[in-house]
């Protein structure tokens, strides 16, 4: 079941093309040029988790290839990594900082045309759950209809 839908945002170290030094705003990126991107420098989870792989997608999407990337295990590490200007990297919003050293690093918010990640909760239907687990799933999704 679909809980909710979110931008994509990338931590961009000076090898984007769009930095800008001492930019503290959050900016937008509404078009990918694909030869510029390739020229970043990227960091990336290892494959395997679910946003890896749609990091790959959007990649493949945009006919990308990146040519000077490294792998760690942890998207926290990554954007941390990021933050101190040691790559490119994409994080969903909840590993957004709103202070960060613009000297090292910008953040850019992905048009959600562009790149956008879908939070879900998956079961079975017609698995017979117990009651803690009925509720469970049920509070979740309450809780995610009145965010929006």
């Amino acid at each position: 079941q679909k809980l909710f839908k979110s931008p994509i945002y990338l931590i961009a170290d000076k090898t984007f093309p769009l930095f800008k030094k001492n930019n503290h705003k959050i900016l937008s990126v509404e078009t990918i040029d694909r030869e510029k991107w390739e020229k970043m420098k990227f960091i990336f989870l290892y494959p395997g988790s679910g946003f890896s792989r749609l990091v790959d997608s959007f990649l493949n999407n945009h006919k990308i290839i990146v040519q000077n990337s490294f792998k760690i295990r942890s998207l926290e590490t990554a954007a941390n990594l990021s933050y101190e200007g040691l790559g490119c990297t994409f994080i969903p919003s909840f590993y957004l900082k709103q202070n960060f050293d613009s000297n090292k690093c910008n953040i850019f918010k992905l048009s959600e045309d562009i790149f956008s990640v879908q939070l879900v909760i998956a079961f079975l239907r017609d698995m017979n759950f117990n009651e803690e687990t009925k509720k469970f799933i049920k509070e979740v999704v309450k809780y995610y209809k009145n965010k929006k």
